[in-house]
């Protein structure tokens, strides 16, 4: 199993650090070159919403840019590493240069540094946000328990945006543009095959469905399908799968035979998030 890099507390008082001037710090604000700035590769945000920068590019006019960006030297250049939206809205303004805080970083560090800056602002959609999280596990190492402490959210949260991903590429793509939300999508999830996640999409989008009534037609296309007529679950037992999904986080099929016995099956999605589960198994026990 892979074990968490070593950035904890350090990764969050780099990011703390990252706009407040010290003297002993090894850090500089200069004015650079717009056109000098390349963005960062790991930048979470793929959609930037033009209104917001249109709003950030008056204010940048009228008022000069507030909070210098943060860049590293790179190659000729600089290499952004927090306050994206700040510069496109200062090239948007006419600007030529920028102020900005030149810091030293590895470029792990100052991968990581992004995601996690962006995650805490907060005004990601939850399919940037997602694929933000399974870089911090995959290449970062990181847990999602360790995650959740970073940006200040429940675990149970980094869990079920994690599960988005899960989806076929077009519905990504409508919650990435608000087409959808994220409760639809989780809904979504609910169906079996792909083709009927997309048809579920698609239907959600005409009608303008809500979040409850895109789970109650997952609901109603799960009966009628043909896979599940012989499997038909009465509704208390249903009704105990959501609260076990709603309490862990995760999917749960419970699995009954006519004599009362049955099976209940939990999901996990990698070996960390199996060891968590294993982890809180224990810990019922006791």
């Amino acid at each position: 199993m892979k074990k968490e890099r070593g950035l904890g507390r350090g990764l969050s008082a780099l990011i703390a650090d990252d706009f407040q001037l010290d003297e002993k710090k090894e850090q500089r604000i200069v004015e650079i070159s717009c056109s000098s700035i390349e963005p960062n590769q790991s930048q979470p945000r793929r959609v930037f919403e033009e209104s917001a920068l249109l709003e950030l590019k008056e204010s940048i006019r009228v008022h000069g840019v507030l909070q210098p960006i943060l860049v590293r030297e790179r190659n000729d250049g600089y290499e952004l590493i927090a306050g994206e939206r700040r510069w496109r809205a200062s090239m948007m303004a006419g600007l030529e240069v920028i102020p900005a805080i030149v810091r030293f970083f590895s470029d792990e560090d100052s991968a990581a540094i992004a995601l996690i800056e962006n995650l805490q602002r907060e005004d990601l959609n939850q399919i940037e946000e997602a694929h933000a999280y399974r870089e911090l596990i995959d290449r970062f190492g990181f847990t999602q328990k360790t995650i959740a402490s970073q940006i200040t959210k429940s675990r149970v949260h980094v869990t079920n945006t994690l599960r988005l991903l899960q989806l076929p590429k077009p519905i990504l793509e409508w919650v990435s543009k608000g087409d959808l939300s994220a409760g639809h999508g989780r809904a979504l999830l609910g169906l079996e095959t792909e083709d009927a996640q997309i048809k579920g999409a698609k239907l959600s989008i005409e009608r303008g469905f809500s979040v409850r009534q895109t789970e109650k037609w997952v609901r109603n296309a799960q009966i009628v399908s043909p896979k599940r007529i012989n499997k038909e679950k009465n509704i208390h037992v249903r009704a105990v799968e959501e609260d076990l999904e709603n309490a862990l986080g995760r999917k749960v099929r419970i699995k009954t035979s006519p004599s009362g016995q049955g099976t209940i099956s939990l999901e996990f999605y990698n070996g960390e998030d199996l060891q968590h589960l294993i982890e809180w198994m224990g810990k019922t026990e006791k």
